[in-house]
């Protein structure tokens, strides 16, 4: 679930995403086992430059709030979650971007 804002006018944009994942059993060569449940929040925002025409800088955030299933079926806040078992735990990500139209 998302939802973006976009003034056109003042050169603003700005949009959040929530995204929820339930749990689910795996079972792929050595992997085997349950991939928790999760939820996120990301985050963007973008500013038109008004003094330089076609230059945009922009800045988004994925993982800025994360929750993860525990045993007993309650959800925590944690700093990394895990999509797949046998991959790295994925945490925040902040970037910013500068992008020029021409």
């Amino acid at each position: 679930i998302g939802t973006e804002y976009r003034n056109t006018e003042l050169g603003l944009n700005a949009g959040i995403r929530f995204r929820h994942v339930d749990g689910f059993p795996m079972n792929s060569g050595v992997y085997i086992g349950t991939v928790p449940g999760y939820s996120t929040l990301d985050l963007s925002a973008g500013y038109r430059i008004p003094w330089v025409e076609g230059l945009e800088a922009s800045l988004s955030a994925t993982n800025v709030l994360t929750f993860v299933e525990q045993a007993d079926g309650s959800y925590e806040q944690q700093d990394r979650h895990i999509e797949f078992l046998g991959t790295p735990a994925i945490g925040r990500l902040v970037m910013g971007r500068l992008t020029y139209e021409f």
